[in-house]
């Protein structure tokens, strides 16, 4: 990968007057206006969104094959495979997709490659040993949209595989799945094209359940959590209820961290980085929403990292 470009938004200087006059915090402020929202009215609607305000996950091209795929096998009563990756995104896709089919009676089998053994991604060993547990349909979760070589193989052993993803794609070399959804695949009409591998997951339920609302009630918390790296399970990251009252690390501990880093690689440092960025979120979200409840914090939550 190519990190010599960096791509930035465009900061304003100061947080827009309307949203500090209608009781906002600061930081909340300049960061709503960070994205085109400087009104009391967007920052409600964008804030205050439920369920409702969820696009329509049979936007997704493909999404229309997987469901059909999906139902059938869970009517034929089928073995699953959910097939993951080793980071917190694809640990909570594999987690929330095989606790929704499991709570729909399937069997289900979850896989997640030896990051060191295996490396990143479907492999054929691993499908040959799915396949020998009784496994007929794989679904990957945050991984699969360039394994073209071992969807053939899964066919030619009789798997069906669906891929879901959200990394790039190689248009000449998308694998021939029965069903691929991605929202950065050529001709997707889905609007959101980064969505987190675990929110692609979180659609795919939302789209072979019929509604979206009580799946996020189950699921947005653990949704959240995927969607922005937590790199310490020493400092957990939790989304607020009344009843949970957080207690914040000093305003060091970030630097005391990086100080005492034996490891002060590019990586360690945006490990580091992106859990003092996650506790700054939260601690937002827990200011606005000490009165709401867990599922709509979360909801906030990916709203203000996110989208």
């Amino acid at each position: 990968m190519n990190y010599s470009k960096w791509s930035a938004a465009r900061c304003c200087g100061d947080a827009p007057e309307a949203l500090l006059a209608a009781g906002y915090p600061p930081l909340l402020a300049s960061m709503l206006a960070v994205r085109g929202i400087e009104t009391e009215e967007r920052a409600r609607e964008f804030l205050d969104g439920d369920s409702d305000c969820l696009r329509d996950p049979m936007l997704f091209k493909g999404m229309d094959k997987a469901v059909s795929r999906i139902k059938s096998a869970l009517g034929a009563g089928e073995t699953f495979a959910v097939y993951g990756d080793y980071d917190v995104d694809g640990i909570t896709a594999t987690c929330l997709l095989s606790d929704w089919l499991r709570s729909k009676g399937a069997e289900c089998l979850t896989y997640i490659p030896d990051r060191i053994a295996e490396g990143y991604g479907l492999n054929c060993a691993a499908i040959d040993k799915l396949k020998a547990q009784g496994v007929s349909l794989i679904i990957s979760v945050d991984c699969g949209i360039t394994a073209a070589a071992e969807v053939k193989h899964a066919k030619e052993i009789g798997v069906d595989i669906i891929i879901t993803d959200h990394h790039e794609c190689r248009e000449e070399t998308l694998p021939s799945a029965v069903a691929v959804i991605d929202a950065k695949q050529p001709d997707c009409p889905y609007p959101n094209k980064e969505l987190a591998g675990v929110g692609v997951a979180l659609k795919l339920v939302c789209a072979v359940e019929g509604e979206s609302a009580p799946v996020i009630e189950r699921y947005a918390e653990l949704a959240a959590v995927g969607t922005i790296l937590i790199s310490s399970v020493s400092e957990p990251c939790f989304v607020p209820t009344p009843s949970s009252p957080l207690s914040f690390p000093s305003e060091h501990a970030a630097s005391d961290r990086i100080r005492s880093t034996d490891k002060r690689s590019a990586v360690n440092l945006f490990f580091i980085l992106s859990s003092a960025l996650s506790g700054v979120c939260l601690y937002i979200i827990y200011e606005y929403s000490k009165k709401r409840s867990a599922g709509h914090c979360a909801f906030t939550y990916i709203n203000i990292i996110f989208i």
